[in-house]
């Protein structure tokens, strides 16, 4: 359902990491253009998966080429078409901590309401 509506009518890739007992990370992606974005985050240690991941927050970019954060991530990642993004941290257990993160190949529209879906979520 959230994935719906960050994408609204563009379409949404979704990635994955997951930090088990500290040492042991997965990384996965529903496509090609996830697990990219994946990897771009996880060769720089840097982007708005990463700091999700630091300090629990919901982090939205609206447009990507626009974003002053994470400029390194941001220049590659438009390279390769990306344009918006919500990244989720998730609650697991007090051994494991993950990041669920989305991504649109379109800009979300100013004042956009794609980050609410996930905030929604996340307070269930």
């Amino acid at each position: 359902m959230a994935a719906a509506e960050i994408g609204q009518d563009s379409p949404v890739s979704c990635g994955i990491m997951l930090v088990r007992d500290r040492r042991s990370t997965i990384v996965c992606g529903s496509d090609d253009a996830a697990r990219r974005f994946e990897d771009i985050h996880t060769y720089l240690g840097a982007g708005p998966r990463v700091e999700a991941k630091k300090t629990g927050a919901i982090i939205c970019v609206e447009d990507a080429d626009e974003e002053k954060r994470w400029r390194d991530f941001m220049e590659i990642a438009v390279l390769h078409d990306l344009r918006s993004l919500v990244a989720v941290p998730l609650d697991i257990d007090d051994t494991a901590q993950a990041v669920m993160i989305f991504y649109a190949m379109r800009p979300a529209a100013s004042g956009s309401r794609r980050c609410r879906p996930c905030r929604d979520s996340r307070n269930r």
